[in-house]
This record gives structure tokens, sequence and C-alpha cells, in this order.
């Protein structure tokens, strides 16, 4: 079982550090710095919950916030790999719609292009 939550922390920030530059107009170097106060925050959240029952809610630990922050860290590097291979293989090719030149502007912003 401890297993299981060690992996469900890790995934849990991997789609914060693959998606938040879809979502939002932060500079991708605010990435790292917003997935630690995205960890913070669910363990103080967490904690939040059980001081309002009157009730440990959940356990708050280190290892939650530590495994979560490198869950955004690995998915921000999945995305830097995602633009490097779609900068290699598009270039800087023509997209049409405004989706297509959304996911491209952002693709090319993580790399600084």
């Amino acid at each position: 079982m401890l297993s299981v939550q060690r992996y469900g922390n890790l995934l849990l920030g991997v789609p914060f550090g693959f998606g938040v530059l879809f979502v939002s107009s932060v500079p991708s170097r605010r990435v790292i710095p917003l997935g630690l106060g995205f960890a913070l925050g669910l363990e103080l959240l967490q904690l939040i919950i059980g001081l309002i029952y009157g009730f440990p809610y959940r356990v708050i630990d280190i290892n939650d916030v530590l495994l979560v922050f490198a869950g955004v860290v690995l998915g921000y590097l999945a995305l830097r790999i995602t633009a490097r291979a779609y900068q290699w293989l598009t270039g800087a090719g023509a997209t049409t719609g405004p989706l297509g030149r959304h996911i491209h502007s952002v693709l090319f912003s993580v790399l600084g292009g």
C-alpha cells in the first residue's frame, strides 16, 4: 500500500509540470517554483481540512511534498523532450487554427525559441 501512495504522489505532479504552460501565461522558468508551491499547497490543504474537522484527515508528510514536486519536475522534463521532438520534426513550420498555433507557441517557448 505504501508504494502505491508513493507512485500516486509522483504521478500527481506530472500533469502539472507538463500542462501548466498550456493553460496559463507564466514563463517556463517559473514552472519549477510553481510546482513546489503546488506540492506544498496540497499538503497545507490537507492540514487545514484536518484542523477544520478536528481529526487527521490525512497524514501530513514531507515525503508527499517531495514526491509531488519530483512528479512536477518529471512532467516538465517530459514537456521539454516533447518540445525538442516537436521542434526537430516541424522546424518553424506553419500551423493552422488557433489550437495549433497555441500548442506551437507553447512548445517553442519552452525551449526559448
